[in-house]
């Protein structure tokens, strides 16, 4: 077993909480043995440390005890403990890594929140473990995610280095959860234009709905200059890439992406809201699962709001206010008047009159 670093504390809400309903997440280690070439988050360990740390488990169970008696929260944090909001557990690295069989770190996490009946969202590739664990997860009704590329056996050589489970293997494992009940989902994030074609994210849709998997999530590629210099050193045509990843190229691909989805019956979460036209997400999350207590100051809920109403307003915006976020972040998200990152705004789809948009 690999030399273990100091203490973690993956506790977090993460960094762009107003563009994510799942913003509250645990890394149950810092580092990731898979070492996914499409992986943005390994950059990271570039400036921060390349050790290997396993979670502060008695930390973490203070502060959730803590958390949830504390009656006046400040912090996102706080209230997203205080007001138990769906966990996901896999928010940067894998939480089931080869160590874990050793370390049951993630497994010790899981049943300290089966005690508290807490709702709990799984992301892992390691569905060897994950069906090792199954009797627990099933008991907690913990949602399951996998991600599984468009490429599938060409992707797990290339881009994930035959290092997890085989993808037909980790969808059989989705599968065999759903037949006991629980809700699963296949993220197949990333899409990689110029690289993925349209017609393997169609063959992977297809070994969805041959297993009777409904969910999944879609969305392109985070492109990094640490990821970039991976796929280059991969030989991968990195040019094309960049270009195909535009907005303008983007879009009209990831449109017939949602076609394919809807024709095989597939419910697709898509964090996309600027890209992704009128599409009216069936989830209310991103990664294609529907969740008991999701974050909703987000401007992928706002979207969705405007698109269902036909309008969105100022006051509807405040109702989305669940104290997990910044209201001023959020609110100049929500106007269109932040130039550094994506609005409302840049959808296309909305004009605004002073506090309301109306979807055009």
């Amino acid at each position: 077993m690999r030399t273990i670093g100091k203490k973690y504390r993956g506790l977090n809400i993460r960094g762009d909480s107003t563009s994510c309903p799942l913003a509250f997440g645990l890394d149950t280690y810092y580092n990731c043995d898979f070492d996914c070439l499409y992986c943005c988050f390994l950059g990271l360990n570039a400036v921060w440390g390349k050790d290997f740390r396993t979670l502060d488990i008695d930390w973490f169970k203070k502060r959730i005890l803590n958390g949830i008696k504390n009656k006046s929260p400040r912090s996102p944090l706080a209230w997203a403990i205080h007001h138990r909001k769906t966990l996901r557990i896999g928010n940067k690295y894998d939480p089931l890594p080869p160590m874990e069989r050793e370390l049951r770190t993630t497994l010790t996490v899981l049943e300290f929140l089966k005690s508290l009946n807490w709702e709990v969202k799984l992301e892992s590739k390691n569905t060897d473990i994950m069906l090792e664990y199954q009797d627990v997860l099933v008991d907690m009704g913990a949602i399951i995610t996998t991600t599984v590329l468009s490429g599938l056996e060409k992707d797990w050589e290339l881009l994930e280095g035959k290092r997890p489970p085989p993808p037909r293997d980790r969808l059989d494992a989705l599968m065999e959860f759903k037949s006991r009940g629980c809700q699963v989902a296949v993220v197949t994030e990333p899409f990689i234009p110029g690289y993925h074609m349209i017609s393997q994210f169609d063959e992977l849709m297809g070994e969805l709905e041959a297993r009777g998997i409904d969910r999944a999530n879609v969305y392109n590629l985070r492109m990094t200059p640490f990821v970039m210099k991976r796929f280059a050193e991969a030989d991968m045509d990195i040019e094309l890439i960049w270009e195909m990843s535009q907005d303008w190229s983007w879009k009209e691909i990831l449109m017939e992406l949602l076609e394919v989805g809807e024709k095989r019956g597939i419910k697709l979460g898509c964090p996309d809201f600027v890209n992704a036209g009128k599409f009216h997400a069936q989830t209310n999350t991103c990664c294609g699962v529907d969740v008991s207590n999701p974050c909703t100051f987000n401007i992928v809920n706002w979207r969705n709001i405007g698109v269902r109403k036909g309008f969105i307003t100022v006051e509807d915006l405040k109702e989305t206010y669940d104290g997990v976020g910044d209201w001023i972040e959020g609110l100049d998200l929500f106007m269109g008047d932040d130039d550094k990152k994506y609005t409302l705004a840049d959808t296309g789809m909305f004009e605004r009159d002073f506090n309301t948009w109306t979807l055009v």
